[in-house]
């Protein structure tokens, strides 16, 4: 995270500093990311880069940081309208859909996001990592409102539906990010997650 003689900058420069990192991770993946860029679009020298930030892959997981929070900001507030609902899966399908509207109103976090996912494998998983136990409990909070509702089986473990939640939703960002025209397959998206749900709800068992 950045020192504190960042957060000490007046908030013109500390924006000017992010909105020069948001273009530069969104234009380059991280390996090929160049601080000389960086610095010169927010015009700051070297050795101010490294008064605010201890490299940069800690000015990374800073910008990571505020795009999660901005992406769940706006999740809190279009899922308002949701948490009356008694159907967990509802509120999942709206979820997905509201995650690529994100997207596509804020094209420079969603290229942010395909070069992540796009790159190196370590690196991802050192990123991603910090947020996994969030989105593990996200999900656990509404599998056990669920619970609550009669919608979900008392006996189920939270821990484990949470996990596969969790893996499933990354491996299905996963393969549409790694995808050029992805923007172009959202229907395909939608009905992939739609299916993936479906599964969840309804199992693989044939009725008998």
């Amino acid at each position: 995270m950045p020192k504190q003689t960042f957060f000490n900058l007046p908030q013109n420069k500390r924006e000017r500093i992010i909105a020069a990192a948001i273009d530069e991770f969104a234009e380059y993946h991280f390996l090929d990311a160049s601080i000389n860029r960086i610095i010169d679009h927010a015009n700051i020298s070297r050795g101010s880069f490294y008064q605010y930030f201890e490299d940069l892959e800690d000015l990374y997981q800073y910008i990571f940081q505020i795009v999660a929070d901005k992406k769940q900001a706006y999740m809190d507030q279009h899922l308002m309208d949701q948490q009356t609902s008694n159907d967990i899966f509802q509120v999942l399908r709206k979820m997905y859909q509201l995650g690529l509207k994100f997207a596509e109103e804020h094209p420079a976090f969603a290229k942010i996001g395909n070069h992540l996912f796009k790159g190196d494998k370590q690196f991802k998983l050192r990123i991603l990592g910090e947020w996994e136990e969030h989105s593990k409990q996200f999900f656990i909070g509404l599998l056990k409102k669920g619970q609550e509702e009669g919608t979900v089986r008392q006996d189920l473990d939270l821990e484990v539906a949470s996990f596969l939640f969790y893996q499933l939703s990354l491996t299905l960002t996963d393969q549409y990010l790694m995808e050029n025209d992805w923007f172009e397959n959202i229907n395909r998206y939608l009905e992939a997650s739609n299916e993936m749900l479906n599964i969840f709800a309804q199992g693989i068992r044939a009725p008998k």
